[in-house]
C-alpha cells in the first residue's frame, strides 16, 4: 500500500518548475562548491597545526595522541570531501537535466536526496535524544526545505516526462442519429 507524493505546480509561487529546479541545481552547486572550500581549508589547517607542533605537543598531551587525532580528522573530513563532491557532481546533473529538458538526470538529484532526506530525518531523531529541542527544530526546518525541493524537482521532472509522451486521445463509440422515415 503505497502513497502518492502531491505535486506542485510553481516554485515559490512564482517561478517556473523548470527555473525552479535550475535555481535549486544552481544553489546546490554553490552550496557543495563553498563546502569543498572550507572543508579543503580546514584540513589545510589541521595540517598545519600538528607540522607546528611536531617537537613540542600541547601540555598534557603527547605526540603520538597529537597524530592520532590528526588522522582522525583527516580521515574524517576526507570522507566528508567524497560526500560534498558526490552532491556537486549530481547537482550537476540536475542543472544539465533541466537545461536540456532530460528527466532522467533530475531523476538523479530527487533519488539521491531523498536518501539524503531519510538520513537527515535520522539525525534529527538523534540530535533530539542528545542536544535538545532548539538544535533540532533548525534541522527539521532543513529537512522540510528538502522535502519542498525534493517536490518541485518531481514535479518538474515528472513534468517534462509527460510532455515527451505521445498524446492519446480517447474515443467515444459512436451513435448515429435516428433515421428519420
Amino acid at each position: 500500500m503505497g502513497f502518492e507524493l502531491p505535486r506542485v505546480t510553481m516554485c515559490c509561487f512564482c517561478f517556473s518548475l523548470r527555473t525552479g529546479a535550475l535555481l535549486i541545481g544552481y544553489v546546490s552547486m554553490f552550496s557543495a562548491l563553498a563546502s569543498l572550500a572550507s572543508t579543503s581549508v580546514f584540513i589545510y589547517l589541521v595540517s598545519r597545526y600538528v607540522s607546528d607542533h611536531a617537537d613540542n605537543p600541547p601540555q598534557g598531551h603527547t605526540q603520538a595522541e597529537v597524530q592520532s587525532n590528526a588522522v582522525r580528522l583527516y580521515i574524517v573530513h576526507g570522507l566528508q570531501l567524497l560526500g560534498f563532491l558526490f552532491y556537486f557532481v549530481i547537482s550537476l546533473l540536475l542543472v544539465i537535466g533541466a537545461h536540456k529538458k532530460q528527466p532522467r538526470y533530475m531523476r538523479h538529484y530527487f533519488l539521491a536526496g531523498a536518501v539524503n532526506l531519510v538520513f537527515s530525518l535520522a539525525v534529527v531523531t538523534v540530535s533530539f535524544l542528545f542536544t535538545g529541542f532548539l538544535t533540532t527544530v533548525a534541522q527539521l526546518m532543513g529537512c522540510a526545505i528538502l522535502f519542498y525541493f525534493l517536490l518541485v524537482i518531481r514535479s518538474a521532472f515528472l513534468e517534462l516526462e509527460e510532455a515527451a509522451r505521445p498524446k492519446v486521445y480517447e474515443l467515444t463509440q459512436y451513435q448515429p442519429a435516428p433515421l428519420i422515415t
